[in-house]
């Protein structure tokens, strides 16, 4: 299988990219991974450890001008003349199967397809609700849709049950029958060994700082109200991004800063080290998951809600829909969940163990193993017939949406992630 990445940079996609691949490479087979970048001449702090199990390829390496290599790094170089024999080869060489993970790939693969002969198979992930699943006015975007909804149910790649409703309703399209695998993590090799403690007072949370992460947000704004429960608590923040000076703002003004710290990008080698002594972990995504299974309460942080509200801890919840907004789903407030645990040593404990044996629900093993049963099943992608006329309406609409952007006229495409937002 080849993978199609948007980028390599340090994100929940990423490692999943990494272990995913470790486990195919432990089980005989090397994974492609075609990176959809130029290729930077400092590599990415996954990038070596990736390419221990699985051959990769920028998409820089295509392009058939060297001039073009100047707008390498930007979401155009899809748009781009490439060498189509060359990738083609590669697709062959990873037995004519494509795993696409986000927009641009899926425009990418849709125009290489319809160059060559071969039978490609492709699935698509749905590594966030709202990478498709997002209304704008663009042509591009409307071109995404028409190829996403041609994938049909059989060649989706959920990861959790709400997704699959949501894009049911969405595309009008039953995708009941699609896969449905965890977003898969490494289990600790000792199994039961708990990082975290209920004397500790350290909330941490890990990951890459962006508006629709707003449970960082949260957990600052209740902050004082904890430190009069206990002097102790402090919020360990691991990560950067562009939140990250609005969220300094209002810890500023909060008058908390010796309580909140930006500890800044770690790398992933390090994600159980700074779990160590940890009294509660609050996020989204796989990090939330990998917290739990190293026996730290980990509380879900719903992304893009405006409200501090949780749907509990990771225990709480049925099958893999945990981080996403469900309409009539029951919520907690933070607070209210913290105290239960702050106030019982016992309820501390138990909702770690709880955590952690949910965890194991979200094996890579288990992820691998039914991605893999399904793969030769995956349908082979009729394009869209894209002609000259076409392909430049596309590219103009794109360079439109970009100029649109920079205005802050219309960012309903780059905003998608943040669309649907609760109240």
């Amino acid at each position: 299988m080849l993978i199609i990445a948007n980028t390599l940079d340090f994100n929940g996609g990423t490692t999943f990219i990494l272990r995913y691949c470790r486990e195919s490479y432990r089980r005989g087979k090397r994974m492609g991974v075609l990176v959809m970048t130029g290729k930077n001449a400092s590599p990415l702090p996954l990038y070596h450890e990736i390419c221990k199990y699985a051959d990769v390829y920028y998409l820089e390496e295509f392009m058939r001008f060297s001039a073009s290599r100047a707008l390498s790094n930007t979401p155009l170089i899809g748009f781009l003349p490439i060498n189509i024999e060359s990738v083609n080869k590669i697709i062959i060489k990873h037995n004519n199967s494509v795993h696409v993970m986000g927009v641009f790939g899926l425009l990418f693969i849709n125009k290489v397809v319809g160059k060559i002969s071969s039978m490609v198979r492709i699935s698509v992930g749905i590594y966030h609700q709202n990478e498709f699943m997002f209304n704008s006015n663009w042509y591009f975007t409307k071109l995404v849709h028409r190829i996403f909804k041609k994938i049909s149910s059989n060649g989706v790649v959920f990861f959790n049950e709400a997704n699959i409703n949501s894009y049911s309703i969405f595309f009008d399209i039953d995708y009941s029958s699609a896969t449905l695998v965890p977003i898969g993590i490494e289990l600790p090799l000792q199994q039961g060994v708990c990082y975290g403690s209920s004397s500790g007072r350290q909330i941490v949370s890990i990951g890459n700082l962006y508006n629709f992460k707003t449970y960082n947000q949260h957990i600052i704004t209740i902050m004082p109200s904890l430190i009069k429960l206990d002097p102790e608590f402090s919020y360990e923040i691991y990560g950067d991004g562009p939140y990250e000076k609005e969220l300094r703002e209002i810890v500023e003004k909060l008058g908390i800063v010796d309580k909140v710290n930006f500890n800044g990008r770690i790398p992933y080698s390090e994600f159980a080290t700074v779990l160590h002594g940890a009294f509660m972990f609050v996020g989204s995504g796989t990090a939330l998951v990998e917290a739990a299974a190293l026996g730290v309460p980990a509380m879900i942080g719903i992304e893009s809600s405006k409200q501090a509200i949780t749907y509990g801890f990771l225990n709480e919840i049925n099958g893999y829909s945990y981080n996403e907004f469900e309409i009539n789903r029951t919520t907690f407030e933070m607070q209210d969940k913290i105290q239960i645990i702050l106030d019982d040593s016992e309820s501390w404990e138990r909702v770690s163990k709880f955590c952690q044996d949910k965890a194991a629900d979200f094996s890579i093993s288990k992820t691998y193993e039914l991605i893999e049963k399904r793969e030769y099943s995956f349908p082979v992608l009729i394009p869209e017939k894209m002609n000259v006329f076409i392909r430049w309406r596309v590219i103009f609409s794109f360079l439109l949406c970009i100029f649109f952007h920079v205005c802050k006229i219309d960012r309903s495409f780059s905003n998608r992630r943040d669309q649907g937002t609760i109240s």
